[in-house]
């Protein structure tokens, strides 16, 4: 309880600035019922962990775009290669605005880092850098960390022994294996997934074998049984003089605890020191020291000592993703499997692993489906098989090669190595290609997430009120999550389905994506990256694109081809015939080239094609405005119709505006994001939109008195989504549903309760 009192306190920090009455309220009644317990004790810890969380957090990421900021720091990943040179990940030490010498709030926070060069994993630098990230998620589905772009590198570090050391180890594994087997061994060694092939990490995902990948407390928990283990027989095996007068001071099981303890310590070291790492090494610390003083630690206070021992440290590591994750799986497996897995031995190892997987599935899964949308099916399964093959074979026989190595400068048996890694990775896209191994789960409310764990909460608690509780009561609760999922599934898959089109924001580029009635769905553009398209998609729980439109080769709209190409089933590719494929289309992709008067019609919605045609060549102007004018025009007809624009100039606008009522639509794409060039007066009054929207952060003067009707940028309203519903258009920011600081506004707090219960 004390552990838990301090824990709740700097919670409550965290709660306040989106829930203040609630969060006000709920610390009131709970100090009431203390006080009544004369629990003054717990009543004090709490108040500290409200007040350390309130001096000592940084205040999340809240600055403006185009900030120029001078940051000091560590690259806590490898690069990877982007649209833009490289991505690297850096963790912010201290920030000062440039210029100004101000102090940003910003230390302790992970940033992405894209630059021309190669920075190295673990030194410290001094960077000159532009941010350039909003503060509000502008897109759903869009976790990436906040970004910046790399002005001048000023002044450079030394690496450290450990991170010497790691990057020692990368660098001979990146080497000497090939990359999948090295990204696999840099993952269970050192912590580094930067490496890691999308077709592998996907493999990982859909088995749920993801945590293999995450230094934790499978690795912590195998490697430290095998130490134990070796160091155990090896004392028993000295001769019977030193054993005597050694086991005069300590048993041959307190020795091998305490013998374990430096190589779990530099395991920790050398694998970056995650969240789920520190956290698994403080709880097999405990259990060490336990064995060594002879005491029995109840595995609940480990946990809850490990949170106070990370909160500590960095207080805003309770809004990680990574600690939720990794206490809630370990919270479960204590509640539901430590007191039924006292019994050990070969026949019992099937049944304690499979009991370890379900509860850490039950407990985990919920978080996982809500923030990445996917469930394996098959992870029990997967984790009886692979995971015994990781962690006593591959994670032992790839640490003592490594420490070998930094000793010796030799690598114990790369080939073994090698090859038993291979066989992991092989095991694991074998499990992967069985049918429904994992499926996707659309984004769903809040509140179905907070009733799952309340009713595992209560159903631990029951026990303890069993007086005042009806016989029976405590398996209902276990129950009724489950049947809350049921009813929303059933009512989820009974909405009529309308046609609805997402604007996404990304950055300076174009992508959308529309979902028919017929349940297909349609990307049109993929933006520089692909990510935003990508993202969404996976938050609607959508795995197969039925048409992927390019409407012409400019970056903004068709760099992120390779990107969606690598992570979705896309049946259809449609672009305007011009467009080259240097890397060339995938087999099983129909390819077609739009031109006008084109034409589909499916039940609930027409498309139709504008532009361009056969015949038209643009008569002035650079190579670019020639692709621009060029663009695929299309026009998506349901009840209302969208007309998607591309990028046409003036000059193309002009050509197409003779179609007057042909482009008459509702809802408008703006034309090449919003630039004078976008504003052709006939070509408006042609499609006169109800409400139009430009892919950029600002517009031309005038263009939305042209236009005449609502309009929306994505680039400063985030993206917009609108359903073409009986009753009319229905167009939704995704800002509006996203939790917002109430700064002691009331109704603000209502409308943070009321988008627990609601989807964008």
């Amino acid at each position: 309880m004390p552990f838990l009192s301090f824990l709740s306190g700097a919670a409550a920090c965290f709660a306040f600035e989106f829930f203040p009455y609630t969060t006000l309220v709920s610390s009131g009644l709970a100090v009431f019922l203390l006080l009544r317990g004369e629990k003054f004790l717990l009543i004090g810890l709490a108040a500290i962990g409200l007040l350390y969380a309130v001096v000592s957090r940084p205040y999340p990421m809240d600055f403006p775009q185009k900030t120029e900021a001078e940051i000091t720091g560590v690259f806590t990943s490898s690069p990877v290669e982007a649209i833009e040179g490289f991505s690297q990940e850096f963790k912010i030490k201290s920030a000062l605005e440039a210029g100004t010498g101000k102090p940003l709030a910003i230390k302790g926070r992970g940033l992405n880092i894209y630059s021309e060069r190669e920075f190295e994993h673990g030194r410290r630098y001094r960077l000159k850098i532009r941010l350039r990230t909003p503060g509000e998620a502008a897109n759903p589905g869009d976790y990436s960390r906040p970004s910046a772009a790399l002005m001048e590198a000023l002044e450079e570090g030394d690496l450290s022994f450990i991170e010497s050391a790691r990057a020692r180890i990368n660098s001979y594994i990146s080497s000497r294996f090939d990359r999948d087997s090295a990204a696999l061994l840099m993952a269970v060694t050192t912590g580094q997934r930067a490496n890691m092939s999308r077709g592998l990490s996907e493999a990982f995902a859909s088995t749920g074998l993801v945590h293999l990948l995450s230094i934790s407390g499978t690795h912590f928990g195998l490697f430290s049984i095998l130490l134990f283990f070796i160091f155990r027989l090896l004392l028993n095996s000295l001769p019977y003089g030193i054993l005597e007068r050694l086991t005069a001071y300590v048993t041959p099981r307190q020795a091998a605890a305490v013998m374990s303890l430096p190589f779990m310590l530099f395991y920790l070291g050398i694998s970056g020191g995650s969240i789920p790492a520190t956290r698994s090494f403080i709880m097999i610390t405990l259990f060490l020291i336990g064995i060594v003083i002879g005491k029995k630690r109840y595995w609940l206070n480990a946990l809850l000592l490990a949170a106070v021992i990370i909160v500590l440290w960095e207080p805003a590591a309770m809004l990680e993703l990574s600690f939720i994750l990794s206490f809630s799986a370990v919270l479960f497996i204590g509640f539901f499997v430590a007191e039924r897995s006292e019994r050990t031995g070969l026949r019992q190892y099937p049944v304690n692993v499979v009991l370890v997987s379900l509860a850490a599935t039950l407990g985990s899964a919920p978080i996982a489906a809500y923030y990445f949308h996917r469930i394996s099916l098959i992870s029990v399964f997967s984790n009886l098989i692979v995971t015994p093959v990781v962690g006593f074979l591959l994670v032992p026989m790839s640490l003592s090669a490594s420490f070998s190595y930094l000793l010796t400068d030799t690598f114990l048996a790369p080939p073994v190595v090698g090859a038993v890694s291979n066989f992991s990775i092989s095991l694991v896209r074998l499990l992967a290609s069985i049918p429904f191994a994992e499926i996707k789960i659309p984004a769903f409310p809040a509140y179905i997430l907070l009733f799952y764990y309340a009713c595992f909460l209560i159903y631990q608690v029951l026990p303890v009120l069993k007086e005042r509780t009806v016989p029976g009561m405590r398996p209902g609760f276990l129950l009724l999550p489950f049947v809350l999922i049921l009813a929303y599934s059933v009512y989820a898959a009974a909405q009529p389905k309308n046609l609805t089109a997402a604007f996404l924001n990304a950055g300076e580029g174009d992508s959308s994506v529309i979902e028919l009635p017929d349940g297909k769905t349609i990307v049109i553009d993929t933006g520089k990256s692909g990510r935003q398209a990508a993202a969404y998609l996976g938050w609607r729980g959508i795995r197969d694109i039925d048409a992927l439109v390019l409407t012409h080769a400019h970056a903004d709209h068709a760099g992120g081809l390779q990107y969606i190409l690598s992570r979705f089933g896309v049946k259809e590719l449609w672009d305007n015939g011009q467009t080259p494929y240097p890397e060339g289309i995938p087999e099983g992709i129909t390819q077609r080239h739009l031109k006008r008067g084109d034409f589909i019609e499916e039940a609930g919605y027409k498309i139709h094609v504008f532009h361009p045609y056969e015949g038209f060549y643009t008569l002035w102007g650079s190579s670019d405005i020639e692709k621009n004018n060029s663009s695929v025009v299309l026009k998506v007809e349901g009840k209302r119709s969208f007309l998607y624009a591309g990028d046409i100039e003036t000059e193309a606008q002009d050509d197409i505006a003779h179609l007057g009522g042909l482009l008459k639509s509702e809802v408008l794409k703006v034309p090449h994001h919003g630039l004078k060039s976008s504003m052709h007066q006939g070509f408006l009054n042609a499609v006169s939109p109800q409400i139009a929207v430009i892919t950029s952060k600002k517009s031309y003067p005038g263009l939305k008195e042209a236009l005449k009707c609502s309009v929306y940028l994505t680039g400063t309203d985030g993206a917009v989504r609108i359903e073409d519903k009986d009753e009319g258009l229905e167009a939704r920011l995704y800002k509006d549903f996203t939790l917002k600081k109430t700064e002691g506004d009331f109704k603000e707090e209502i409308r943070n309760i009321k988008r627990l219960f609601v989807v964008w």
